[in-house]
Order: structure tokens, then sequence, then C-alpha cells
């Protein structure tokens, strides 16, 4: 008994009386239907997740049913996750449906916009409430990271239709959501996004390809530890190995520092990085400068003992 009981969409007085005496709440089934129907439970059921402590009297349940006063529930999103991982994690919680989650993302394309945080949600409320919850989250995290910008147009319709100028250039919200969400998911240690956005800035300018191992993960599908040549012929729209510019649209949701780091990137010439055995990267101006940092990463490697 962990002291909740959940009450889906579509339950009958039936079905709530089932679960408490399955549970041991209820020793008195006739009873405790009577009470419900004297209170008018047994008729207006509310959808909800309800705390039930243990040794609650029958009259106390009724009561706590009649209130409609559901507890929240709490989840955390971590930074970067895709729309498909959020959707599993509401579902197993009890906050909404996966795929009527996904379904709402995919009617307001907000992947990418479905703000990394920790939220209290009521059971079961529809899912556009709980895209909209997050969405309002990312908006206002978005609207703190731009406000140091030196040049911004902000839509009065929505954060998402802002114009941010990043360099040269003019950057829509989308766009730097989409770079920031490249940047998020290369991870490496706290200080360096900064400096990963600043090579993916820098390719763009010299019209180079991004070729960020992430999207090709997105374009896969699936995340993997490590990619194989044959997975960068991946033909897809995401794939920028093969593909110059940007990718359509976000590959995750990216967090703060992510945006922060798209929206300012470190004012350093770099164009490439390779990652270390720290966890984190090395940066490189020159191919040939990566090239002996590849290089070296690998004898790193090679000379450490076998794990045991």
């Amino acid at each position: 008994h962990d002291g909740t009981l959940a009450v889906p969409p579509g339950s009958t007085a039936a079905q709530v009386v089932r679960r408490l005496t399955d549970d041991g709440q209820v020793r008195s089934v006739r009873w405790f239907r009577l009470l419900l129907r004297t209170a008018g439970v047994d008729r207006h059921l509310r959808t909800g997740m309800y705390r039930i402590d243990r040794g609650l009297s029958a009259w106390g349940i009724v009561r706590r049913l009649a209130s409609g006063r559901s507890v929240t529930i709490k989840v955390t999103i971590p930074e970067g996750w895709t729309a498909d991982k959020i959707a599993d994690r509401l579902e197993a919680a009890g906050v909404c449906g996966r795929d009527a989650f996904l379904a709402a993302v995919s009617s307001a394309a907000a992947e990418g916009f479905l703000f990394p945080d920790t939220y209290d949600f009521d059971p079961y409320i529809p899912p556009e409430r709980a895209r909209d919850v997050m969405i309002g989250r990312f908006s206002s995290a978005w609207r703190a990271a731009v406000s140091s910008s030196t040049a911004v147009e902000m839509s009065t319709v929505s954060a998402r239709l802002d114009r941010v100028r990043v360099g040269a250039r003019w950057w829509t919200c989308a766009e730097v959501v989409t770079l920031a969400s490249i940047v998020e998911r290369e991870g490496g240690r706290a200080g360096e996004r900064s400096s990963v956005a600043a090579v993916y800035h820098n390719r763009l300018k010299k019209r180079m390809r991004l070729e960020a191992d992430p999207t090709v993960q997105y374009a896969l599908g699936r995340w993997k530890e490590r990619l194989l040549y044959r997975d960068l012929d991946v033909d897809s729209p995401y794939n920028t190995y093969r593909r110059y510019g940007l990718p359509p649209g976000p590959i995750g949701n990216p967090g703060a520092e992510a945006i922060r780091a798209a929206l300012f990137p470190a004012p350093d010439p770099v164009l490439y990085f390779v990652a270390d055995d720290g966890g984190g990267h090395r940066f490189s101006v020159t191919y040939g400068e990566h090239l002996r940092n590849v290089r070296e990463r690998n004898r790193r490697l090679h000379r450490k003992p076998p794990s045991r």
C-alpha cells in the first residue's frame, strides 16, 4: 500500500470499491457502497490520484473522494530528452497517455520546446495541458535568455516567433533551439557548451557541414554508444554528415544552458572537437590539429588496461 488510490478516467464505483477491498482498506463492501450512494460519489466519481492513508475510516475515504482533491504527481524531465522519452515518463507516472501526448506534441510541432524541468502535474490531465505547461516554461526560459541579447525582435503572439541576432545574422527561435538541441546532446563538461556551439556557428559561417553525431542518431531513430561508418550514410534530412545547414528541427528538448550557448557562443575560431577520456572535449582550429587530437585520444584509449 503506497497511500494512494488511482481513479483513472472512466472508472466506476464498483472498480474503486474492488481496489479498496483488495488493498484491505474496506472491510464491509455493502456498507461502503451505501456510503458512496449517500454522498452521491457513486454517480460522480472524479478522476484523480487520492491520498488514502492506512487506517482511514470508510466515511473518511468517501469524503476524500467526494472532495475531488487529487494529489499532484512530481515529474522530472532531463535535458536533451526527446518527446518520445518524455511521453514514456508521463504515462508511467500517470499524468497522461503516451500516444495521446505524442499526438498533441506533433499537432503543435512542439519537439524542442518541451522545457526540461521538474513539474507538478495533476493526474490524468489532457495531454494538451501537459504539453502547454512545458511550452510555457520554455517561453519563460527563452525570454530570460534573450533578454541580454543586443538585438532581438519579440513576438507578441508567441516566444516561438521571436527573432534574435547572433553574430552577423538573424536567427529564428526555432533555429536557435535546433542548434541548442545538438549542443545539448553533445554533452561534455560544465562550461563547454559555448565552445561546442562556437564550432557549429563557425562551420555554418564557412558553409561546412555540421557533421554532428547526435543528428545521425536521431535520424536512425535510436541512440547508439558509438556510430559506425555505415550509419553516417543514412538518408535523412537530419543527417548533417550528408546535408548542409541545420537539420529541419530540434533533435531533442534542450535546457537553459544549451540555449544560452547557442545564443552566445564562445568567441573562438574553433572548427573541430573530439571527446577526451575525461568526459569533456578537445577543441581545435585546423584539421591537422584535430587529427593530432584524435590520434592522441586513441593512443590513450589503447594504453588503458582492460576493465575487470
